[in-house]
């Protein structure tokens, strides 16, 4: 566990995949300062858009994708020129 001091002080680097549409995949690496080894993160360690945390008092997190870039929106944007219904 990390506390709030400490991530004042943490640095590192988030690669990912580019943006795309495909709303349940998600490839990333974590690569902290100061640790040996890069920290995978996929689709179990991202929330989407709207989504709820239950049962959960506190979360560290941040942003990867915003606006037009992110996954939810993507998909929307091809339903619509598809003429199909929209998550919203």
């Amino acid at each position: 566990m990390i506390s709030s001091v400490q991530l004042k002080t943490l640095q590192g680097v988030i690669e990912c995949e580019l943006p795309n549409r495909n709303l349940y995949e998600f490839a990333g690496t974590l690569k902290l300062n100061h640790v040996a080894f890069p920290i995978p993160l996929g689709s179990d360690q991202i929330l989407l858009r709207g989504s709820q945390l239950k049962n959960t008092a506190w979360v560290y997190g941040l942003v990867i994708y915003t606006g037009h870039e992110s996954k939810l929106m993507m998909v929307s944007l091809i339903q619509k020129k598809n003429g199909q219904k929209t998550f919203e």
